[in-house]
């Protein structure tokens, strides 16, 4: 699949990755995805949570969101709006990561359709998109 840094608001393509550049603010909209610089005054790093909220809002229960390795708690508010609009929550098993503590919080915090290590993921996304696809 193409990967793409995102540094301007770029339309949404299946079958592609989109990265999210440093000291950038991304959200989903009417097909895009939008971005901005993150200002001085947010010293507190909320873009995975801003993220996450935009695409459960857009996407509603076809929005997936993965938690991998680290430290802080930015994504555990997304993962929870993700869940309350059905969407799914995938959480990497903090025994395969180097930095557990956010994949330990979501789990904590929340209960994700699937704990799995990396290789599992994959597998667990794509058997989850192909059912999804055949009833689409």
């Amino acid at each position: 699949m193409p990967v793409h840094r995102v540094e301007q608001d770029i339309r949404l393509e299946p079958d592609h990755v989109y990265v999210l550049t440093e000291d950038k603010m991304m959200i989903t909209e009417d097909g895009y995805l939008k971005v901005r610089r993150r200002y001085h005054r947010e010293i507190i790093n909320k873009s995975i949570d801003i993220f996450f909220k935009s695409m459960a809002r857009s996407f509603q229960e076809n929005a997936i969101g993965v938690i991998l390795s680290g430290m802080g708690t930015d994504g555990i508010e997304g993962i929870k709006t993700i869940e309350d609009c059905h969407g799914l929550v995938v959480v990497q098993d903090p025994d395969t990561t180097e930095f557990n503590v956010l994949p330990q919080t979501a789990i904590n915090k929340d209960d994700p359709h699937a704990i799995l290590p990396p290789a599992d993921i994959a597998r667990f996304l794509l058997r989850h998109l192909g059912a999804y696809n055949s009833f689409t």
